[in-house]
């Protein structure tokens, strides 16, 4: 009996959220539709622009988008490459440091080694670094240094 009840309340349960799931949620970027009180039809408001979006950075490549260091997590720019200004991958980011008030303290550069074994870290300042994300999310980290200043660099020991 109580399997029974179990499973009956089971189907509703999934019956009303099949329901649910067809109505059509409202796009709050789409103006309601006026009714002209005059004959004319008015022209479609233009969405807002979105005061939170990533400025468009002239220097960026075609289709990406400069975004803050400290808004993007340890765990998306970790593994993600440090490329020059000619798209050259040099390095990648091993490790991001944050500081007790949660602002990005370093840049881990990683580089050289085979499957990991043998790598070389250095640390980059924040300054030293750009964060670019495409319309898909994918991220890539540029710098103005070239390979030999980041060869050059003290070994990062943490």
């Amino acid at each position: 009996m109580l399997k029974t009840l179990f499973a009956s309340a089971a189907f509703a349960a999934l019956a009303v959220a099949g329901v649910q799931a067809q109505t059509q949620p409202v796009d709050p970027a789409t103006p309601p539709a006026v009714a002209p009180m005059d004959g004319v039809t008015p022209a479609p408001l233009a969405p807002a622009a979105d005061p939170m979006a990533p400025a468009a950075d002239p220097l960026a490549p075609e289709g990406f988008t400069t975004v803050e260091l400290s808004t993007i997590s340890t765990d998306q720019l970790i593994g993600t490459n440090l490329v020059n200004h000619n798209d050259e991958t040099i390095a990648t980011v091993g490790d991001v440091l944050i500081t007790d008030n949660n602002e990005v303290e370093g840049v881990v550069a990683t580089f050289g080694g085979v499957l990991g074994f043998g790598a070389n870290k250095v640390l980059l300042e924040p300054d030293e670094v750009q964060v670019l994300q495409d319309s898909t999310g994918a991220l890539i980290v540029r710098t103005n240094l070239t390979p030999e200043s980041i060869e050059n660099r003290p070994v990062y020991e943490g």
